[in-house]
């Protein structure tokens, strides 16, 4: 149901993002997928794997530092987390102080 604000509830917004989850897994299996996303789908997807509640799953959100990079490894059977908020991109000094969170 959405709200009268227009925002989903929070079952389908994390419904949503298990979709897209089940739609990478299914349509492009063996492949690279690349998903661009803000923290809270990436924190959502994180959860879903790892089975966290919604408030731990809030908590991850709150710890996603911006442009950070999250890998998944998906098999016909499930997803699993490979990395979280990484950010080799910015490894290195002169990079050090462009490493903020949302």
């Amino acid at each position: 149901v959405i709200s009268p604000q227009g925002m989903p509830s929070w079952d389908e917004f994390a419904g949503g993002v298990r979709s897209v989850l089940d739609q990478v897994r299914r349509d492009y299996a063996g492949q690279n997928v690349l998903l661009v996303s803000s923290g809270g789908p990436i924190s959502t997807a994180v959860g879903h794997v790892l089975g966290t509640t919604p408030e731990t799953t809030i908590e991850l959100n709150l710890r996603i530092r911006n442009s950070a990079l999250t890998e998944f490894v998906f098999t016909p059977k499930r997803h699993m987390l490979l990395t979280f908020n990484t950010l080799p991109h910015l490894e290195g000094k002169e990079h050090a102080e462009w490493i903020t969170s949302a």
